[in-house]
């Protein structure tokens, strides 16, 4: 899956006709408040990870995180942005799997739902890597819909305002800019569960929906 990468510094412009004001926190937030949100800004959405329940911690491994890509891009002034929050979210409802003579719950909880990103492009020596991660503490219950794998969560379960500034928002910049092309956009999820709930060997597949980014000076 290759996702267009969306234009998170298409708001330069704005951003430039507005550099006699850099200076002032106030007139900055005016500004920051009138640039839109880039909305599905990590091509995620609709994607999904699949996380497999290993006793009371469950853990994506490398091989089950979710990666797309996106291609660099080239904008004027983009040196004026200096930070942006990003929101993730998941779709209300999750898929379960329980091993082999299991049965499904009723009812399940999940708590400490770390959310992590790590966009990078080249290899070797000349890799460049930026990240950042979130905890939704929860705990949250997902119900079981009618006789179906699928269980509705009882709340909205995701992550706003989370914010990149400085130096690794400066990484992020620079990776979605300059070459090497394509950079790789790379997420992974853990959480806790009690496998009093759902049995070792079981299975739960989120799929990843509202994401944005807003970037500002």
């Amino acid at each position: 899956m290759k996702p267009h990468f969306p234009i998170i510094f298409y708001v330069a412009g704005i951003v430039a006709g507005a550099v006699c004001l850099s200076g002032c926190g106030a007139a900055n937030s005016i500004i920051n408040n009138n640039i839109p949100p880039v909305e599905n800004a990590l091509g995620l959405d609709g994607a999904s990870v699949i996380v497999p329940v290993n006793g009371t911690r469950a853990v994506i491994s490398g091989s089950a995180s979710v990666s797309v890509s996106f291609n660099d891009r080239s904008f004027s002034q983009q040196d004026k942005l200096r930070k942006a929050k990003f929101e993730q979210y998941f779709a209300d409802a999750v898929n379960v799997t329980v091993p082999s003579g299991k049965v499904l719950p009723a009812t399940f909880s999940l708590s400490n739902l770390t959310f992590q990103v790590t966009v990078s492009d080249g290899s070797g020596i000349n890799l460049r890597t930026a990240s950042y991660s979130a905890t939704y503490a929860g705990p949250v219950s997902y119900v079981r819909i009618g006789t179906t794998s699928q269980y509705t969560a009882q709340k909205l379960v995701g992550y706003s305002n989370i914010e990149i500034s400085g130096d690794n928002f400066t990484k992020f910049r620079d990776i979605s800019s300059s070459s090497p092309s394509p950079n790789t956009v790379t997420s992974k999820l853990s959480l806790d569960t009690d496998d009093a709930q759902l049995p070792r060997g079981s299975t739960i597949s989120f799929t990843f929906r509202g994401g944005q980014v807003r970037v500002g000076i």
